[in-house]
């Protein structure tokens, strides 16, 4: 029987990376019983799961049977055995009884009785027994799937190898943080090292934010710092193709406007309350623009939108200053310094109930949203402060003692 690399070579006609075969030699290493396997997309790691259930049932007709057992929650992995079954044609005149039908998706069965099987991840694996067990896109796998799927195995090899990308809580998450704790041995794999994603990853250093890149591309949970304020999910269900102004009685339009600290843009938003709903209906930034000339445009924005409260950052001083001396405009300045919390919590909560809706071509408001992370004061971020400053329920606060400042006061 071949060795796990020249297998690959013969059934895919690929040459595997420096870091696939050090994947294909972990995936069929029996002194190995809690495996774990945490790749970023694109790695291949689900093909490379493939062939290695093809070399176990193949190896199996120079030793003893095996039941050999994939569950997934989808049939990905199973379509990859499909595809590399017969190429070369090495296992088809082995075949005890054809392909017969698991659902959702085939099995084999070969002549010397090694039987191969899939299974939906829904919990109804029990009545099967496995020597070797895959489970792929294990992270979308619920945890009561997989201990189930665990009391299938039995015999002296025993194996249970987890594959996935880790995107969501959970079982596999939980245990790619810590592996040993859980029992586990562990691989991770960063796509990065795949000359075939060179360009996915180039534009994916500019899309991504730091958590979704971790996990997307590197096969890492996210640390704690590095996990967005605002839930990605979240902000996609917040998205809409085309958000027009309602009006009526209920309507009620506040403006919140954040000044600029370096290297951040001045930013104005405009939205449109109605009850618990949160309209987006305009937003503008102005960046190394001198205040004589970006104080007449926001005059004109307020002048057109009509709004029944326009809310600002009291800070920096000179801003306030200047709106007071030179503008008309009856402003509520808020103290970001002592309620910023409160108000990024307002909006993460409004995100959070999808009762915001956000324009789906306002791409720049979108990815500061995704990349978002409390208490980093370096980022590009002036979009997201002033919708919080326009989402900001003011009667919801009081006066904090011990400040000089109020938190709204009128000008």
């Amino acid at each position: 029987m071949q060795d796990i690399i020249e297998y690959f070579k013969k059934r895919t006609g690929f040459k595997p990376t420096p870091e696939q075969v050090e994947l294909l030699n972990f995936l069929v290493d029996n002194s190995i019983k809690n495996g774990m396997v945490s790749c970023g997309r694109g790695f291949s790691k689900t093909l490379c799961s493939a062939i290695a259930f093809l070399w176990y049932a193949e190896k199996s007709l120079e030793e003893y049977p095996l039941n050999l057992m994939i569950v997934s929650p989808q049939d990905t992995m199973y379509s990859y055995v499909n595809d590399y079954f017969n190429s070369p044609a090495l296992l088809e005149n082995r075949i005890k009884k054809g392909v017969y039908t698991e659902v959702p998706v085939e099995g084999f069965e070969l002549k010397n009785g090694t039987k191969a099987f899939t299974k939906p991840a829904t919990g109804k694996v029990r009545s099967n027994r496995a020597d070797i067990l895959f489970i792929d896109e294990a992270a979308d796998v619920p945890e009561a799937v997989i201990k189930s799927a665990m009391q299938c195995l039995r015999g002296s090899i025993n194996r249970l190898i987890l594959v996935s990308t880790p995107h969501k809580k959970g079982y596999f998450n939980d245990r790619a943080l810590e592996p040993e704790k859980f029992g586990y041995q562990m691989k991770r794999f960063s796509s990065e090292t795949c000359p075939w994603l060179t360009q996915t990853i180039e534009r994916d250093k500019h899309e991504l934010s730091k958590a979704e890149y971790a996990i997307e591309v590197e096969g890492r949970p996210p640390t704690k710092k590095e996990r967005s304020f605002f839930s990605s999910p979240h902000i996609t269900s917040c998205t809409h193709p085309e958000i027009l102004k309602n009006g009526g009685p209920k309507s009620k339009i506040e403006i919140g406007i954040d000044f600029a600290f370096s290297p951040c843009a001045t930013a104005l938003m405009v939205i449109e309350r109605l009850g618990v709903k949160t309209r987006i209906l305009y937003l503008k930034q102005w960046k190394k623009t001198s205040r004589e000339i970006m104080v007449p445009e926001i005059e004109k924005l307020c002048e057109k939108w009509g709004p029944d409260v326009i809310k600002a950052d009291s800070m920096p001083l000179e801003y306030k200053q200047f709106f007071t001396a030179n503008s008309t405009l009856k402003i509520e300045w808020v103290s970001s310094r002592v309620y910023k919390t409160e108000m990024l919590t307002q909006l993460q909560r409004k995100i959070r109930e999808h009762n915001l809706e956000i324009p789906e071509n306002r791409k720049d408001l979108i990815m500061q949203l995704r990349r978002y992370r409390l208490g980093e004061t370096t980022r590009n971020d002036d979009l997201v402060d002033a919708l919080a400053f326009a989402n900001l329920e003011l009667p919801k606060f009081e006066k904090k003692k011990g400040f000089f400042e109020p938190i709204v006061g009128n000008f």
